[in-house]
């Protein structure tokens, strides 16, 4: 690691003298930050830039999109050492969209992908969304005791139905499921298309937690577009989720929601809250996860709405238990939203809300709640 032009000011803005120096002291060896305070007024901000990723890959093609979605991938291969995804939507000539999965190990992720998989189709921007869709089929190395988690990969296709996909990990790695001899095209072990051609399906997706507290994770995805009636979105939206199980996520569905009024965009933004109620299956003994999705567009001018759905032994309740109004006309408040976890220390976990187009004095200035 290497640190950098340290800054140092007092209360008041004054720029404290400050440098960097090595230590070695008890058979420990490290850094210190060190300043002058002396006439200074506390409290001091001590500000240091930490250069040079610890890692960094790049597109190999013009029009790539190397990154435009990234995530944790969860410990697809087990070994202890978490992973990464990254989605690459405009890979190839025709933007079929490709996605890589990069292997955690002692010394750091490798530069090398461990997995890779590329749709094929014309115009599929495979790697649209991608993340950890935690443990879905609930496998666990036998060796390492560790689960194997899996990864979902969404494409937005122009013109055709959406899709999401989810591949399974494995002590070696995701499953390939090859069904090319080069193993650059895979078949997924789930996969789920949208309703209809504009309904956004898998424009937002995420790892639900484990919303019926069966010791399986479940899988929530979005479709703010929803319905499409001929050429038009009347973006009502719907959110979709499915649970998680010994062979993985199921068919169908287990539970939908729809946006209250055409225009809302429910789903715009789903995740997974954590366990905001902090309630337990009493006959498994696991917590009942819960989860958030944000309706942006809710409200007629754009005000935004978020809703959270509470988890139990049967599923999600059909009913949000809470929701909340953006306090601003064209504020988008929901247009994000994620678990905090427990940012005040209780038992209970937290929410994060944000509104990007909110207005304070700046233009789309933004806020987050």
């Amino acid at each position: 690691l290497y640190y950098g032009h340290l800054e140092v000011r007092d209360a008041s803005g004054e720029r404290l003298d400050s440098w960097i120096e090595g230590f070695a002291e008890a058979g420990v060896r490290g850094i210190r930050l060190v300043f002058d305070d002396a006439d200074a007024v506390y409290p001091v901000t001590v500000d240091p830039l930490l250069q040079s990723a610890a890692w960094e890959v790049e597109g190999d093609q013009s029009g790539d999109q190397f990154g435009w979605s990234v995530a944790s991938a969860g410990d697809v291969n087990c070994d202890g050492y978490d992973d990464v995804i990254v989605g690459v939507p405009g890979y190839g000539i025709t933007n079929d969209g490709r996605a890589y999965v990069y292997h955690g190990t002692q010394s750091g992720l490798e530069t090398t992908p461990a997995w890779t998989s590329q749709d094929g189709d014309y115009n599929d921007h495979l790697g649209s969304s991608v993340g950890s869709a935690g443990n879905v089929n609930g496998d666990i190395d036998t060796d390492t005791g560790l689960d194997c988690d899996d990864v979902f990969i969404a494409k937005a296709e122009y013109g055709s139905h959406n899709a999401v996909y989810v591949y399974h990990g494995t002590p070696s790695g995701l499953s390939p499921y090859c069904i090319e001899p080069e193993c650059e095209i895979h078949s997924p072990a789930w996969g789920d298309v949208g309703e209809g051609m504009l309904d956004e399906f898998g424009s937002s997706v995420s790892s639900a937690g484990d919303v019926n507290c069966d010791g399986y994770d479940d899988l929530i995805v979005g479709a703010p577009g929803y319905p499409t009636v001929g050429a038009t979105a009347e973006s009502r939206g719907k959110v979709y989720v499915y649970l998680g199980g010994p062979a993985g996520l199921e068919y169908p569905e287990s539970w939908t929601a729809e946006g209250e009024e055409n225009g809302a965009e429910f789903g715009r933004s789903v995740a997974a809250a954590g366990n905001v109620n902090g309630d337990i299956d009493t006959d498994s003994g696991l917590e009942c996860d819960d989860v958030l999705i944000g309706a942006p567009g809710h409200g007629g001018s754009d005000n935004g709405r978020a809703y959270v759905y509470l988890g139990s032994d049967s599923g999600l309740e059909s009913t949000a238990s809470w929701s909340e109004d953006g306090d601003q006309a064209g504020a988008r408040f929901g247009w994000s939203v994620g678990a905090a976890g427990n940012v005040d220390g209780g038992v209970l976990d937290d929410i994060i809300i944000g509104a990007p187009y909110y207005d304070n004095g700046e233009t789309d200035e933004g806020r987050v709640y």
